[in-house]
């Protein structure tokens, strides 16, 4: 960095690159000089799997089955020229069942299991550890067990430099629990089932490592922050955006994840054949998801009032005369305390009790080789979406202490700055201030689980007695998705026309102005939809051969697509534009495939044992019969991505979210691998948001060929026996897309 003067550069982050950032190992532009896999160091997984089986009858009417699986992965994964992450897991899956039979019409199952994944969350390492680290000065290095740098490479910058330094242990275990009973009653045409279940699902998870953030922001031009600034100038200078450090107390920090909550159902549901041809199979689930319970304190926003919830019940001490969670003083002298509010304990997320699932199917043989099949079904995701969001109530909890967790530092406009050497004199063990600056993710105390309206009507033919053929029409309208993203920013462009508002006067068009955090704030106002045309020809074992082919032509609408600022596809990670227009962000879905065709299947040749050629034996049937081919393919369209400027163009008070304005036609007309889209056709808006929308282009298409050749060999006890052969497969189509920043040299480009 030769433009920054000596005296101004930091000499602890001067050690700290020197120790810690990859050294040049190619020719190149300076950028990105080195590789990650050299010599050895390759990316690596192994894994194995076992099964334990057992099957055990007590009499004809009792039964009982247990099951043990488990599969252990261990991983590497290089990261710059010598650190690396481990990833290591177990999969484990331990189930068991009862049935006892009460007659030939009567039966009864009760059952239950665990899945767990005790694992480590690959924590960045480094073959020098922490010891270059004791010498400068970083502030509770054995209580955090190392720090790490991070910020170097993405949308922002012109570098491509992976995290640096060493990050602490990151333990997971997120155990889910299961019991049930189900009963099946025949009586008459009618097949009636009633069960009951619960599942507690948890999550365990430990963190203790430190982590600072280096941005562009800081050494930015505040009229041009979207095209100026350089994060490892920021670093240099000693100037971090924001920092965070954990330890593993689940009480008083944030830094350990440990709580629980259960669902209870129930459904009935009865299969009635109302004629030899027409059957209806009807019925209802139910869900009860209950709160979220365990240690530590929930906390969050409510945009709707712009409060802060504190689920303790009562009011917290004064750090000063008790440990954490306490408040940093006195709740009359933090600032707007009017807007903090004391509820009780893991109150903030509700039980939800709306979730009621009809469903009902027809099928009717038309004639001998008609059917026509339809349905429709409410279905609710009461467990994986619970999980996840409930965490955030405890990961960002105030007043809980973080360890260190500030995420604006050295905010542009700010005097003085911070410097790294003065972290050691921060108040590691108090919460912040107030929680009016906080980060990471927070939900709307009313947020509830979504639900898809499921329907479909299927025609299927039989053309011949071994072929098959269907038409279908799959929909679904969906509602309660995630809309996630910036609810502090500001509701308009701060700009008045002639002037960018400074920061002070952009506070003034946030909804509250005294919540300044850079948070994600996550909503289930989010909706969207699937149409799709569904066609598939089979044909059964016959002759030797059996295949299926299948072709999907289909659109999926939304206004977000997932969680955790997955929303605009492949190649980037940034939110929606305008949080406060959900209409503005309604496009394709990330996950968008309009065409999808594969086709599958199985050919014995016609040599060996009963077929056609060499069926009495010898040498040569040994040699060239009993050959199968298998075969498996995929071909369909690519993904749509959204093209994203960097920084903030229309000053709203978040970096990253802005799409570019649309001038021109992105689609080539023969692209290349250089050059995909037409970059000519966005430009870098000035003052406002862009008006392209989301996922306006697509990325390559897919294509993928699995061959297989076994070799089957009749013993002399006449069992079958299969052999692996050989195979070969075929895939096109793995690219990594640079989509993400406008104002990018590799804008466009795949890799």
């Amino acid at each position: 960095m030769a433009g920054i003067p000596a005296n101004l550069i930091s000499p602890t982050m001067q050690a700290f690159l020197r120790a810690y950032m990859p050294k040049p190992n190619v020719q190149g532009n300076i950028a990105d000089n080195f590789l990650n896999s050299v010599g050895n160091r390759y990316q690596t997984s192994h894994g194995n799997t076992f099964q334990l089986r057992l099957d055990h009858h007590f009499t004809p009417g009792d039964n009982l089955f247990l099951r043990w699986t488990e599969q252990r992965i261990s991983n590497f994964t290089p990261i710059g020229d010598v650190g690396f992450r481990t990833p290591d897991g177990i999969n484990r899956n331990v189930g068991g069942g009862f049935f006892h039979t009460f007659s030939p019409s009567l039966i009864v199952e009760v059952h239950g299991g665990l899945a767990a994944q005790p694992t480590e969350d690959a924590p960045l390492q480094h073959p020098l550890g922490v010891e270059p680290e004791r010498t400068l000065g970083f502030p509770d290095l054995e209580r955090y067990a190392g720090w790490f740098a991070t910020g170097f490479t993405g949308t922002s910058n012109s570098w491509n430099i992976p995290d640096m330094g060493q990050q602490g242990p990151r333990e997971r275990n997120n155990p889910t629990w299961s019991v049930g009973t189900d009963l099946t009653w025949l009586k008459g045409k009618h097949n009636f089932k009633v069960g009951v279940s619960m599942i507690q699902l948890s999550r365990l998870q430990k963190n203790q490592f430190g982590q600072l953030n280096f941005s562009t922001a800081q050494t930015s031009d505040p009229q041009q922050s979207g095209t100026t600034g350089d994060a490892l100038a920021s670093a240099l200078l000693g100037l971090p955006s924001g920092l965070q450090a954990f330890v593993p107390d689940a009480t008083a920090t944030t830094s350990t994840i440990d709580f629980h909550f259960r669902t209870y159902s129930g459904y009935v549901q009865d299969q009635w054949a109302i004629k030899k041809n027409v059957s209806l199979t009807y019925g209802v689930r139910y869900d009860y998801v209950g709160r979220a319970v365990g240690k530590g304190t929930q906390s969050g926003f409510d945009m709707s009032t712009g409060e802060f919830l504190i689920a303790s019940g009562t009011t917290p001490p004064v750090c000063a005369s008790a440990p954490p969670p306490c408040l940093p003083r006195p709740l009359e002298q933090i600032p707007f305390n009017e807007h903090i509010r004391i509820v009780e304990p893991f109150s903030i997320l509700k039980p939800i009790k709306d979730n009621i699932g009809p469903r009902v199917g027809l099928a009717w043989q038309v004639s001998p080789r008609t059917v026509v099949r339809t349905g429709y079904s409410l279905m609710w995701d009461a467990l994986v979406n619970r999980g996840q969001y409930s965490q955030h109530e405890f990961e960002r909890g105030w007043p809980l202490s973080p360890g260190i967790s500030i995420s604006e530092l050295n905010r542009p406009g700010q005097d003085p700055n911070t410097r790294i050497e003065q972290l050691s004199n921060l108040p590691f063990a108090v919460p912040p201030a107030s929680p009016w600056t906080l980060g990471g993710f927070f939900n709307d105390p009313d947020r509830k689980d979504p639900y898809s309206h499921q329907f479909h009507v299927e025609v299927q033919r039989e053309v011949t007695r071994n072929l098959l053929t269907s038409v279908a029409y799959v929909g679904s309208r969906n509602g309660r998705l995630e809309y996630a993203g910036c609810a502090t920013c500001a509701t308009r462009p701060a700009y008045d026309g002639t002037r960018r508002l400074t920061p002070a006067e952009r506070d003034q068009l946030r909804p509250y102005p005294y919540i300044t955090g850079g948070f994600t704030y996550e909503q289930d106002n989010g909706y969207g939809s699937y149409d799709a045309l569904q066609v598939k020809v089979q044909h059964r074992f016959a002759h030797g051969i059996a295949t299926v082919l299948s072709y999907t032509w289909s659109k999926t609408i939304d206004t977000s697509s997932g969680i955790a600022l997955a929303e605009n596809g492949i190649g980037g990670g940034a939110g929606v534009q305008d949080f406060f227009n959900i209409d503005s962000n309604k496009s394709v879905a990330s996950y968008d495939i309009p065409h999808i065709l594969t086709w599958a299947g199985v050919w014995e040749l016609p040599a060996g044992d009963g077929k056609k050629w060499l069926s009495k034996g010898g040498v040569a049937a040994a040699i060239l019969g009993n050959w199968q081919v298998n075969w498996n393919s995929l071909v369909r369209s690519g993904a749509p991505f959204t093209p994203f400027v960097s920084g903030d163009p229309a000053n709203v008070g978040v970096n990253n979210r802005t799409r570019p304005n649309l001038v021109g036609n992105p689609v080539l007309d023969n692209p290349t691998v250089k050059k995909w889209f037409n970059v000519a056709a966005f430009t870098v808006p000035v003052n406002t948001f862009g008006d392209a929308g989301r996922n306006i282009v697509r990325g390559p298409g897919f294509w993928n060929v699995d061959l297989g050749l076994p070799h089957q060999q009749r013993p002399a006890d006449e069992q079958l026996r299969q052999h692996p052969g050989c195979a070969r497969r075929r895939d096109h189509g793995h690219h990594r897309l640079h989509a993400d920043d406008a104002g990018r040299a590799s804008h466009g480009v795949l890799s």
